[in-house]
C-alpha cells in the first residue's frame, strides 16, 4: 500500500510554477497533463492556468471544462471564455472534440498566434522552461486546425488524422539545434531567430505537411461514421440486420481466440457500410468472464450517439440487460461496451425498431447517471465488477515513484537501530528515494543515522530532486502524492547542511541547480544561495547564473545573485558579459542595476565589441554613456557602435550616438563607414549622418561609395538625398563600376524603386553608357539578368543599344544568346531606330555603311527571334 504526503491540485500547480528544481516541475506537468487527458476538470484548469501565465494570457478561473464523461463541450461551453490559443490547446486534450469541430477551432486559431504570445513563447524557449513544449504544441495545434479545416471544406476524410493529432500532442517538442523535422521537433536556435508568429506558422505548416500527406495517402479510403440524426428508419433497420448477421460469428471468434493478439483481417472484427468498425474480445478473470466490444469510426473517432445506437442494438440482440453493461467513451473518441459472459449467446428474436434511436439516447443518459460510463478502456472490467476498480498512476517513471514512496514510508517508520544497521548500498538506495520524493523528514532521519561525512562520499541524485511525484486515480477520486514547494526547499537545505555538493552538474551541459533555477524565479535562486550554492559556477558554455538572468531580464534574480556574490566580470565562451546580454536582449532596468554594481561599460567580447554595440534605442545609449562607455571604441574588425547601429537599422540609437559625439566618418578595416551601411537600407539614418557631417563620397577599400551602395540596393529615397548633398554620380569603384552599373547588376531591390534610381542618376548627370573595366555597361548588365523592364527603362533614358563589351558582344547579341523574347524585341526596335537615325544623318559613305550594318544586325536578330518564336509555337502545337 502506497503512503505519502497528499497534495491538492493547487499545490501541484504551485510546484509546476515555482518549484526550485526542474525535476519537480517536469513531474508536476506530466501529472497535470495526464489527468487532463482523461477529463479531470481541476487538473485541466490548473494546466491551462499555468500555460496562460507562461504566455502572458488571461486565464479566467471559471473557464473550466467539467463536462460529464462522454459529453464533449461545444464552442459555447466554459472554455469559450479562454483566449483563443488556450481554447485550441484545451480542445486537443479531447481529440474527438478537436477533430469534430475543426471549423470553429480554425476560426479561433486565426487570431490565436499573437505577437505578445509569440514573444512570451520565445522567452520560455530561451529559459528552457518545462512549459516550452506545451506552448509549442499550442501553436502547432492552431496551425493544424487551420489546415484540417481547409481539408474538411474540400471534402477530404479526417478519420485517419487522429494519428497526426496524437503525434502533435505526444511528440512536438523544442530540441537543441537550428532545424525542424517531420517528427515535429523544432530546434531551439531556429525558434529563437524567427521574426514573429507568421514565420513560426510557416515552419510548422511545412513540417505538418509531411505528417498529413502520410496520413491521407498512406492507407486505404477513410470513411466517417454517420451522424445519429441522419439515420432514417430504413437505415436503422439495415444496421440492425447487418449486426444480427455478424454478431454470432464475432462472439464465437472472440471466445475461440481468447488471449490471442489482434491481427489484420482478424475474424473478431467487422466493418459496417456506414464506416463504423467493431472489434470483439473475450477475457477471463478470477472475478468472472466478460466480452469487450470496441467501436470506432473507421480510422478515427466515432460519434457518441452513433456508437451508443450500435451498442444498444448489440446488447438487445443477445438479451443483455443494457443497464448491466459498462460503457467507456475515451477522449480519443473510441466507444467500448462490456458485458459479462463466458460463451457465445444465442440471438433473441428481432424486436420493433420504431424508437431505436430514442431508446439508445435514453439508455446513454441513464448509464451516465448511474456512473457506469468511464473514460479509459481499461476501466471496463472494474465497471462490470469482475476486477477491482482501476487505479491509474500518472507521472513519469510511475513504477519507480511508487517504490520510492514505499521506501520513504519505511524510513519514516523505522527506528534508529534499523537505520543504523543499513549497509552503504541500502542507505544509498534510501537516500535516492528520499531525495527524489523530496521528503525532508525522511531525509533527515536517514542522515542522522549515518556517520559524519557519509553524504559527501555518496552522490545524491540532485537532478531528480522532486521527481518522486505522482497522482493516482480510482474512478473519479484523485490522490496526488509528492512534495510541496516548501518541502522541496527544506530538502535542499537538508542536503546542503549535510555537505552535499549542490554545485555538481545536473545535466550533460554542465548546468548546476542554481543555474537551472534562474528560469524558475528569484525565490528559487534565493533558496539555493541560502543553501550555499556558488553564484559563479558556470556550465560548459561558460554561462553563469548572472549571465542567464541578464539574458532573461530577471531583475529580481539578478539582484539576488549580485547580493550573493555573483561577479559582474564573468563572460561566456563568446566573451559576452552580463551587461552585453542585458543590452542585447533589451532589459534597460537590469542594465542600470549592473552598471550600479560596477559592471564595466567597455567590457569587450571575443569580437572586441562593447555593450554599446548592442544598444537598440536612445535610452540604452544614454545609460551606457553615463556609465562610462567609450563612443568610438572599435571592435577587432574596426567597426564602431555607430556603424553597428547603421548596419542594423537602429535609428534611435544612431541619433543618440551622434548627439553624444560619435565620429560619423569612422571606418572599419574595409573602409566602410556608417553612411555606407545606412545607404543600403535606411534613408532616415543616412539623412541623420549627412546632417552630422558625414562625408558623402567617402568610399570603401573596394572603391564603393554610399551612393553606389544605395543604388545597388534600390534605395531611391537615399539616392535622392545623397545626390542632393553632392554625391558624384560618375564615381567609379576599384573595378570601374558606377552607381548606374551596380543598380543594374543586382536584383535584390524592387523594380519600381530601381527604375526611380536609374532616372535620378541619369538626371543628375550619370553617364548611362559608362562601362566597367571589362566594358560591361548598365544595359549589358540588365540584359545579362534577362530583365526586360529594366532594359526598356535604360533604353528610354537614352542608353546606346549598340555599345558592345570588350569581348565584342552587343546587348542584342547577348539577348539573342539568352533567348529572352521581350528583351530581344525591345533591343531590336532600339537598334533599328538607332540605325535609321544614323542613316538619315550620315547619308552615305562610312556613316551609311555603319547604318547598314546596324540595320543588318537588327534584321538578323529579329529573324532569330521569329524563328525561336516559331519553334516554340510548333512545339506547343505538337504537344497539343
Amino acid at each position: 500500500m502506497v503512503t505519502g504526503v497528499l497534495m491538492s491540485i493547487d499545490e501541484l500547480l504551485d510546484v509546476l510554477l515555482h518549484a526550485p528544481t526542474e525535476a519537480a516541475a517536469e513531474q508536476a506537468l506530466r501529472v497535470l497533463d495526464g489527468l487532463s487527458r482523461v477529463g479531470d476538470g481541476p487538473a485541466t484548469a490548473a494546466l491551462l492556468q499555468a500555460l496562460a501565465q507562461a504566455l502572458g494570457l488571461a486565464s479566467p478561473a471559471a473557464a473550466l471544462n467539467t463536462s460529464p464523461a462522454g459529453e464533449p463541450a461545444g464552442p459555447g461551453g466554459p472554455v469559450a471564455s479562454l483566449p483563443p490559443l488556450l481554447q485550441v490547446y484545451a480542445a486537443a486534450l479531447h481529440p474527438a472534440r478537436f477533430l469534430a469541430d475543426v471549423q470553429s477551432l480554425s476560426r479561433l486559431a486565426a487570431n490565436a498566434a499573437t505577437v505578445p504570445a509569440f514573444a512570451a513563447f520565445q522567452h520560455l524557449v530561451r529559459a528552457r522552461s518545462v512549459l516550452q513544449h506545451e506552448a509549442l504544441k499550442a501553436f502547432v495545434l492552431c496551425t493544424l486546425a487551420g489546415v484540417l479545416a481547409m481539408w474538411a471544406r474540400a471534402g477530404s476524410p479526417s478519420g485517419r488524422l487522429l494519428g497526426v493529432l496524437d503525434r502533435v500532442r505526444d511528440e512536438a517538442a523544442v530540441v537543441p539545434g537550428a532545424d525542424a523535422d517531420a517528427a515535429l521537433h523544432f530546434g531551439r536556435d531556429l525558434l529563437l531567430r524567427l521574426s514573429g508568429p507568421l514565420a513560426l506558422q510557416s515552419v510548422i505548416a511545412h513540417e505538418l505537411g509531411h505528417n498529413l500527406l502520410d496520413a491521407v495517402w498512406g492507407g486505404g479510403p477513410a470513411v466517417s461514421g454517420p451522424a445519429s440524426g441522419d439515420l432514417s428508419a430504413a437505415q436503422v433497420a439495415a444496421l440492425e440486420a447487418a449486426l444480427r448477421a455478424a454478431w454470432p460469428g464475432l462472439l464465437r471468434s472472440a471466445c475461440e481466440r481468447h488471449g490471442q493478439p489482434i491481427v489484420p483481417g482478424d475474424a473478431r472484427g467487422w466493418v459496417g457500410d456506414g464506416g463504423v468498425s467493431l472489434m470483439v474480445t473475450h477475457e477471463r478473470l478470477p472475478g468472472g468472464a466478460y466480452f469487450h466490444a470496441s467501436l470506432t469510426g473507421q480510422g478515427g473517432p466515432i460519434d457518441l450517439a452513433v456508437g451508443a445506437l450500435h451498442a444498444w442494438l448489440l446488447l438487445r440482440q443477445i438479451g443483455v440487460e443494457p443497464m448491466q453493461a459498462a460503457l467507456v467513451y475515451s477522449a480519443r473518441g473510441m466507444l467500448h461496451v462490456g458485458f459479462r459472459g463466458d460463451a457465445p449467446t444465442s440471438l433473441c428474436p428481432a424486436a420493433p425498431l420504431d424508437a431505436a434511436v430514442a431508446d439508445s439516447a435514453a439508455w446513454l443518459k441513464a448509464m451516465r447517471q448511474a456512473g457506469r460510463i468511464g473514460d479509459q478502456e481499461a476501466q471496463i472490467a472494474g465497471l462490470l465488477g469482475v476486477a477491482p476498480p482501476l487505479t491509474t498512476v500518472f507521472g513519469l517513471n510511475a513504477r519507480r515513484t511508487l517504490d520510492d514512496l514505499n521506501l520513504v514510508s519505511w524510513v519514516r517508520g523505522a527506528d534508529a537501530a534499523a537505520l543504523q544497521s543499513l549497509d552503504n548500498g541500502q542507505a544509498a538506495a534510501l537516500l535516492g528515494a528520499a531525495t527524489r520524493s523530496a521528503d525532508p523528514a525522511a531525509l533527515q532521519r536517514l542522515l542522522a543515522a549515518r556517520p559524519g561525512g557519509w553524504l559527501r562520499a555518496t552522490r545524491a541524485p540532485l537532478a531528480e530532486i522532486g521527481a518522486g511525484l505522482c497522482a493516482m486515480r480510482t474512478g473519479d477520486l484523485v490522490a496526488v502524492h509528492g512534495p510541496t514547494v516548501d518541502a522541496l526547499g527544506q530538502t535542499l537545505q537538508a542536503l546542503g547542511q549535510a555537505g552535499a555538493d549542490l554545485d555538481a552538474a545536473i545535466d550533460p551541459d554542465g548546468r548546476t541547480l542554481l543555474l537551472a533555477a534562474v528560469a524558475r524565479g528569484a525565490a528559487a535562486v534565493r533558496l539555493l544561495l541560502g543553501c550555499g550554492a556558488d553564484p559563479n559556477r558556470a556550465d560548459s558554455a561558460g554561462q553563469t547564473p548572472l549571465l542567464d538572468s541578464a539574458m532573461l531580464g530577471d531583475h529580481a534574480s539578478a539582484e539576488a545573485l549580485l547580493a550573493g556574490g555573483a561577479s559582474v566580470l564573468a563572460q561566456d565562451l563568446h566573451g559576452d558579459s552580463a551587461l552585453h546580454l542585458a543590452v542585447r536582449h533589451r532589459h534597460p532596468d537590469l542594465v542600470q542595476r549592473l552598471l550600479a554594481h560596477g559592471a564595466p561599460a567597455d567590457a569587450r567580447n571575443r569580437r572586441g565589441a562593447t555593450p554599446l554595440f548592442d544598444a537598440h534605442d536612445a535610452a540604452m545609449v544614454v545609460a551606457l554613456c553615463a556609465g562610462g562607455a567609450t563612443l568610438d571604441a572599435a571592435a577587432v574588425d574596426g567597426c564602431t557602435a555607430l556603424q553597428e547601429a547603421a548596419r542594423t537599422g537602429c535609428t534611435s540609437a544612431l541619433r543618440e550616438l551622434l548627439e553624444q559625439g560619435a565620429d560619423p566618418d569612422a571606418a572599419n578595416r574595409r573602409g566602410e563607414t556608417a553612411l555606407y551601411w545606412a545607404a543600403a537600407h535606411d534613408a532616415d539614418a543616412a539623412a541623420l549622418l549627412l546632417d552630422s557631417g558625414a562625408a558623402v563620397d567617402d568610399d570603401s577599400d573596394a572603391g564603393v561609395t554610399p551612393l553606389m551602395h544605395a543604388a545597388q540596393h534600390g534605395q531611391a529615397a537615399t539616392v535622392q538625398r545623397l545626390l542632393a548633398r553632392g554625391a558624384d554620380p560618375n564615381a567609379r569603384s576599384k573595378t570601374g563600376a558606377t552607381a548606374l552599373l551596380l543598380a543594374c547588376n543586382d536584383r535584390r531591390s524592387g523594380r519600381s524603386d530601381i527604375d526611380a534610381v536609374l532616372g535620378d542618376l541619369v538626371r543628375a548627370g550619370a553617364d548611362i553608357d559608362a562601362g566597367d573595366d571589362g566594358g560591361q555597361t548598365p544595359l549589358l548588365a540588365a540584359v545579362a539578368y534577362a530583365d526586360s523592364q529594366r532594359v526598356q527603362r535604360l533604353l528610354a533614358l537614352g542608353a546606346d543599344p549598340r555599345r558592345a563589351a570588350r569581348d565584342g558582344h552587343t546587348p542584342l547579341a547577348l539577348a539573342t544568346t539568352g533567348g529572352d523574347g521581350p528583351t530581344i524585341a525591345a533591343l531590336t526596335e532600339a537598334v533599328g531606330a538607332a540605325a535609321a537615325g544614323a542613316g538619315a544623318g550620315a547619308g552615305a559613305g562610312a556613316g551609311g555603311a555603319a547604318a547598314g550594318a546596324a540595320a543588318g544586325e537588327a534584321a538578323g536578330a529579329g529573324a532569330a527571334a521569329a524563328a525561336a518564336a516559331g519553334a516554340g509555337a510548333g512545339a506547343g502545337a505538337g504537344a497539343g
